[in-house]
């Protein structure tokens, strides 16, 4: 998805570290709030916050102090969103970062609300034509789908499709498609996403190098679903991922159910909803890992192991061998580099809701997963 993770943060350089906690992280989250108290007690101007508040949260959340981080945001939200008008881009930066973590922690309608938000605050200050409202309705379909409601995320990446079509951006409008395309094959909605994708061939942009690609991507992941293995290869022979961008996954095998999911959803199918009902007292703790893992020329993953994590770990296992099976675009590597080394954090977390006896929203749902890509990029020097 292209929802801009805000909060990315360092968890491994070119090759993996110790599979410990980071000192490294914890001192310097213990600066950035000695800097946040400094700033504030000096009277913090509001771009400065901004920058020290979201340095602070990213490290709490390295840390994995999921609602530390969100306190961070929580609180630099109210000292500055009545400064929207004079800084819309920071602001709207505060709402998506408190969407993400709390997408992370399983406050569903805190996520919604800081998205909504988030939109506001773009429409109200921002003139039209400016780049961020102009791919505002893809990242809009992206929180739908992010919570689940794929109904109002096929619904926002076809209105906003049509309405790029009608703004004369015909490159955008093949990209709410694909969205849209892409949706429907992780659903295991096969033939959906191929007539998604039989539209985007006669859409104008069809031919535009970045529309092949990843048209190319989810006809692989259609072939590959289908058991079609011969097909996968005769296409990823013909694909080059961009040395810059992540590389782009074409096969993986499905996450492992989470505990008590199946369970959950049986009893909302059948109407014995009550005896599965939360209740007070039964708060579910978030875990976490940070998986780490090459991605070899080739498209294939290597070397896949935890790096650091909260708890035991073991839960983790199912996931380590998800990551090992899953194939990757051939990336366009100097000969001889082992390929490229990336790093996701796995959160596991109840979603928040008001439970039985309780007038407060606890973390007592059905256990999720969900996935984030904490790469830390180095920018390239300059030649």
């Amino acid at each position: 998805m292209l929802f801009t993770a805000l909060l990315s943060f360092a968890a491994a350089g070119t090759a993996a570290p110790a599979p410990t906690a980071s000192p490294d992280i914890v001192v310097r989250a213990e600066r950035a709030g000695a800097a946040l108290a400094k700033c504030l007690a000096a009277g913090c101007q509001t771009p400065d916050d901004v920058r020290i508040s979201i340095a602070q949260a990213e490290l709490q959340l390295a840390q994995g102090s999921y609602l530390d981080a969100l306190a961070t945001l929580s609180h630099v939200i109210d000292r500055t969103k009545g400064d929207a008008g004079r800084y819309p881009r920071m602001v709207a930066a505060l709402y998506e970062a408190s969407a993400t973590v709390n997408l992370h922690v399983g406050d569903m309608e805190a996520f919604r609300k800081a998205t909504s938000s988030r939109a506001a605050t773009l429409r109200e200050n921002l003139p039209a034509g400016d780049p961020m409202l102009v791919l505002l309705p893809i990242e809009l379909g992206d929180a739908r789908a992010q919570s689940n409601d794929w109904f109002e995320a096929e619904r926002q990446y076809r209105s906003a499709a049509q309405d790029y079509t009608d703004q004369h951006r015909p490159w955008l409008a093949a990209i709410a498609s694909l969205r849209a395309a892409a949706m429907a094959i992780s659903r295991n909605r096969l033939a959906l996403g191929e007539a998604r994708l039989r539209e985007i061939a006669r859409m104008p942009a069809a031919s535009d190098p970045d529309i092949v690609q990843m048209r190319t991507v989810l006809e692989a992941r259609i072939a590959s679903a289908r058991g079609k293995g011969s097909g996968v290869e005769a296409l990823l022979s013909a694909l080059r991922a961009d040395p810059q961008a992540p590389p782009l996954l074409i096969r993986a095998d499905e996450y492992p159910e989470e505990p008590g999911a199946a369970s959950a959803l049986m009893a909302q199918r059948f109407g014995n909803g009550d005896q599965m009902q939360p209740r007070s007292g039964d708060t579910v703790p978030i875990q976490w890992v940070d998986i780490g893992f090459l991605v070899r020329p080739d498209g294939s993953v290597s070397d896949a192991e935890v790096l650091r994590g909260n708890r035991l770990k073991d839960w983790a296992a199912p996931y380590l061998r998800q990551v090992a099976s899953r194939r990757y675009a051939p990336l366009t590597v100097t000969p001889g580099s082992p390929g490229r080394y990336r790093v996701e954090r796995f959160t596991l977390r109840a979603t928040r809701m008001v439970p039985k006896g309780s007038l407060i929203r606890q973390a007592v749902g059905a256990p999720e997963l969900r996935v984030l890509d904490v790469t830390k990029v180095e920018p390239k020097p300059a030649a």
